[in-house]
């Protein structure tokens, strides 16, 4: 079977110690066998690296602060309580409000 990675860097070889943690199902290499979907999500990790690199220069942060600053985030939080009204957005709306929040 042929999967994709919708990585915006070309991967060579998968190093789990890279992977994020707090992803959806836990910490992993994620792919997909839809080709589009990768690319999709290639594409939002580039525009989501930008928007990372803007944090940590303007906190002076590391890539970890960052990380650690987002999911600590108020809107984060709301996106596992099911009254908080986020339930239904779109992942740019969600974004739109960190973004908001964290002052990025």
């Amino acid at each position: 079977m042929k999967v994709y990675h919708g990585s915006y860097t070309e991967i060579t070889v998968i190093d789990l110690s890279k992977c994020e943690l707090g992803r959806d199902f836990g910490k992993g290499f994620y792919v997909t066998k839809l080709r589009e979907q990768a690319e999709f999500w290639a594409k939002r990790k580039g525009r989501i690296n930008n928007t990372d690199q803007t944090l940590i220069k303007k906190n002076n942060l590391t890539e970890k602060d960052a990380i650690d600053l987002y999911f600590s985030s108020n809107t984060y939080k709301q996106l596992t309580d099911e009254t908080a009204n986020l339930v239904g957005k779109s992942w740019e709306e969600i974004y739109e409000l960190l973004k908001q929040e964290l002052k990025i």
